[in-house]
């Protein structure tokens, strides 16, 4: 009898871990992104960063570390800190299940911005492989 009991949960096991990735688990990723660009948290967002990371400010581009990375944002953040109510998501979206983006809107007290988010898949985790920030 416990046979037949090990057959269904080695079955439901197999089916469930090579099903298509959560999505939800890509909004509630996406959603805290969202939520260190409202708190202006480079520590939070850099939780979220692959271990390269590739970031553009202003026409500024290039390919940093990890922590490199969360130093650059946090200087962005020092420098153009969040409004309140500063930040909306634009647009969001995935593209061969593997790579999810995301479009903010981000008003600081002097100016305002685009902000485009890449990640991808690595792991079985989303990370952040880019962000693109551009003055409107």
């Amino acid at each position: 009898m416990a046979m037949p009991k090990i057959i269904i949960l080695l079955f439901g096991f197999f089916f469930f871990h090579t099903a298509s990735p959560d999505y939800s688990r890509q909004d509630t990723v996406l959603e805290e992104i969202e939520r260190t660009f409202r708190i202006g948290s480079a520590r939070e967002l850099s939780r979220y960063f692959n271990e390269v990371v590739e970031l553009s400010i202003n026409d500024t581009r290039a390919t940093y570390s990890k922590s490199q990375a969360e130093f650059i944002m946090r200087d962005f953040f020092k420098n153009y800190p969040p409004k309140s109510e500063g930040v909306e998501v634009f647009h969001q979206g995935s593209y061969q299940q593997s790579l999810v983006y995301s479009i903010l809107r981000y008003q600081s007290s002097q100016k305002r911005f685009r902000v485009f988010i890449k990640l991808k898949e690595y792991r079985q985790r989303y990370l952040i492989d880019s962000i693109t920030i551009s003055e409107e």
